[in-house]
């Protein structure tokens, strides 16, 4: 195996293993286990911390919506979804989450959205992001973003090539 594909393998293991000891430890804490939610036939990929297991390293997905803010979320308000720990800022929040998924999801794999337009895979940084048509981008950079707002036809590009920027990815 090469040394790229074993860290990305133990990368995968460390995500699990956060995502399990993050159960455990809230079962323990007198809260109930973090809730699994079925993949529901979607097969995107999703960036996460490799330590912790946390989409969007812990931000809110649902406040980028409900508040247009980038609001970190809190343990006590968490779920296990497509294989990472999501958090929420509220009850309200992982709820929303719960009933669709779907339209609170990063695009592009949670990764830079204007770098997927160019094909590339290029970490994100969750607290810069844009609701383009409804529909949520993180960025690298405050430049990147920019950009991508500013060019309507970016956000159409980086869907098309969404499909073959994910295959690029080693887990």
């Amino acid at each position: 195996m090469s040394p790229a594909r074993h860290s990305a393998r133990l990368r995968t293991i460390l995500a699990i293993l956060a995502a399990l000891a993050a159960g455990i430890a809230h079962a323990a804490s007198g809260g109930a286990a973090p809730v699994r939610v079925p993949l529901v036939g979607l097969s995107e990929r999703m960036l996460a911390d490799g330590l912790s297991g946390l989409a969007l390293f812990g931000y809110d997905p649902v406040a980028y919506f409900a508040e247009g803010a980038a609001r970190a979320g809190r343990a006590e308000h968490e779920l296990i979804w497509r294989g990472v720990v999501w958090r929420f800022a509220s009850a309200a929040n992982l709820e929303a989450f719960r009933r669709e998924p779907g339209a609170y999801l990063p695009r592009c794999g949670g990764y830079d959205a204007e770098a997927c337009a160019r094909g590339l895979v290029v970490e994100a940084d969750p607290a810069i992001f844009a609701i383009v048509g409804e529909r949520l981008y993180v960025f690298r950079t405050q430049e990147a973003r920019d950009r991508f707002v500013s060019d309507g036809a970016l956000a159409d590009k980086a869907e098309a090539r969404w499909p073959g920027v994910e295959k690029q990815l080693v887990y």
